[in-house]
């Protein structure tokens, strides 16, 4: 029985689940997103919902689509194919009380950062999307990413770890990326 369920819910991770372009036919990557948020709100996910993702024709802000939204995740793909993202539970919106159940996560090397007690997981900007004291700084509309990962006075967990362990490039703290992806996950009912 339990087998049964297992296979069904690893079916339905690969057809609804994270359904934006950049984990396509990445079913290992989807199943570690979705353990890590289960694991967190103890309750199974449902679906997600694909809330933006960066497109060239699309100069809007990313704030018209994602503010006010609860539970998202966001997915970063580099131009060298690592995949990281973070996950928060309370919605991006200004004058905000800290995040309890946040992480960053190295999708890739499925490692998890949780969020240091009393430090918000994101923080309201109008024009960048950052998680944590720049642990992971995007501006919208742009190709790069910046991350902080790992210094002094960070507030996720980097469990002595520097950016290599979520860029995994070994390069600078900037970064050329391929996209990225804002994804609203829903849960199942109690």
């Amino acid at each position: 029985m339990l087998q049964d369920e297992n296979r069904l819910l690893k079916e339905k991770i690969n057809q609804i689940l994270f359904h934006g372009p950049l984990l396509k036919k990445q079913n290992e990557h989807k199943n570690f997103i979705v353990s890590q948020v289960q694991a967190i709100k103890q309750r199974p996910v449902s679906e997600t919902v694909l809330l933006y993702r960066t497109d060239s024709l699309n100069g809007t802000s990313f704030h018209k689509y994602i503010d006010r939204v609860p539970d998202i995740v966001l997915i970063v793909k580099t131009r060298a194919g690592i995949v990281f993202g973070a996950y928060s539970e309370s919605p991006l919106e200004p004058d905000r009380k800290a995040d309890k159940r946040s992480f960053i996560m190295s999708i890739t090397n499925q490692k998890v950062f949780p969020v240091i007690e009393g430090k918000l997981a994101m923080i309201y900007d109008h024009h960048h999307l950052i998680f944590g004291n720049s642990e992971i700084k995007i501006r919208s509309g742009e190709s790069k990413l910046l991350s902080n990962f790992g210094i002094n006075n960070g507030f996720f967990n980097s469990k002595g770890g520097c950016v290599d362990d979520l860029l995994g490039e070994g390069k600078a703290r900037e970064t050329e990326i391929e996209g990225y992806e804002v994804h609203q996950v829903i849960f199942e009912e109690e």
